[in-house]
């Protein structure tokens, strides 16, 4: 929950902390960078795009 809330909120510094500390992200040291500058490149296309759980929806609706 915690990357879709830094995600929505836009807020790169929460998503660096939930990409390295909850995921993990261990493959090379510019691996949270590459990922970073790729969802801030999806911001600024689709600035008005949030990320739901699908666990909080409704299931009668899908």
């Amino acid at each position: 929950m915690q990357y879709i809330e830094a995600y929505n909120a836009q807020d790169p510094d929460a998503l660096q902390v939930v990409l390295v500390e909850k995921i993990k992200i261990y493959v090379e040291e510019h691996e949270p960078d590459f990922l970073l500058n790729m969802i801030r490149r999806a911001w600024e296309t689709f600035p008005d795009f949030n990320l739901e759980p699908l666990y909080l929806q409704d299931p009668t609706t899908t």
